[in-house]
């Protein structure tokens, strides 16, 4: 464990940074802002681009660059992933993209930073993934290129900027009860609530659930908005036809829109999610099998 990282996280710090990717023109500069922090935090990196076959939408891009850091040995490996780019609001500009998705990427980077030096019999792999707005296409080229029969788990994070509670979706291809049994142990140790959401929307996890690789996709949300994200999910999945009744949670009225900013975010949370996902990867890297 590096000691420094853990004792040099502050919630400025983090919001700072989180700041720095929201005002990016274009999904390129958010990588750059990305990259620069890997920097700054004495993370070293690996760049891995890929053909994105001109986009989509109003992201015309031929190219996307994934991310990624390695940490540890053994024949078997952990994927936490992330995605960086934001996505184009109706006027072609960027969308600030500050819950979705700067602040999980934030997080990693800061957990990269604080596993940087262990020894684990499973290696992790913090990847922050391209394209996710425009088809998954970061995540899912990652598995092409990569393959899956050596990766035991998934970790997507995807909006967890503020909030005690922790939602989770358990791929359906591939659910495995010993990566929900170490996620609820590792909340648990961290004094969070821990909710399965199994109507949360796919990101960058559903390419490697597919793929038959046990995923779970991760949010968190303040208490009270959580179990109304949790019911408004559930009722739009029972009766698709018609309009959830009740207002949508706040969340929903902010992602893809020019309001999701880094004034939203809660940095003693977003520091609690930091510990999470750092106790979660080396649970997940060190717990048996047979767990």
């Amino acid at each position: 464990m590096t000691t420094s990282a853990l004792a040099g996280l502050s919630a400025e710090s983090l919001i700072d940074d989180i700041r720095r990717m929201t005002t990016a023109s274009s999904n390129d500069e958010r990588h750059d802002v990305l990259t620069a922090v890997l920097r700054e935090v004495g993370v070293r990196f690996a760049g891995e681009s890929f053909s994105a076959g001109g986009g989509g939408g109003r992201d015309s891009r031929n190219t996307g660059r994934n991310v990624s850091v390695t940490v540890g040995d053994g024949p078997e490996e952990i994927v936490l992933g992330a995605h960086y780019d934001a996505a184009y609001l109706a006027d072609g500009t960027l969308g600030p993209g500050a819950l979705d998705n700067a602040a999980s990427c934030m997080a990693l980077a800061r957990v990269a930073a604080i596993v940087s030096g262990d020894r684990t019999p499973r290696r992790i792999r913090i990847v922050w993934f391209d394209m996710e707005e425009t088809g998954e296409k970061g995540s899912r080229q990652f598995v092409l290129s990569h393959g899956t029969s050596h990766i035991r788990a998934m970790l997507n994070f995807d909006v967890n900027g503020y909030g005690e509670t922790i939602l989770f979706r358990v791929a359906e291809q591939a659910a495995d009860p010993w990566l929900r049994r170490v996620l609820v142990r590792t909340c648990a140790s961290q004094s969070m609530d821990c909710v399965r959401c199994d109507y949360l929307p796919p990101s960058d996890d559903r390419a490697f659930g597919e793929a038959g690789i046990p995923t779970l996709s991760i949010a968190s949300l303040p208490r009270e908005e959580a179990r109304q994200l949790v019911l408004h999910l559930r009722r739009r999945a029972r009766t698709p036809s018609r309009i959830a009744e009740g207002p949508s949670p706040a969340i929903l009225r902010i992602m893809h829109t020019s309001l999701d900013v880094a004034e939203n975010i809660d940095g003693p949370s977003l520091l609690r999610s930091v510990r999470l996902i750092a106790a979660l990867a080396r649970a997940c890297a060190f717990a048996p099998s047979s767990l």
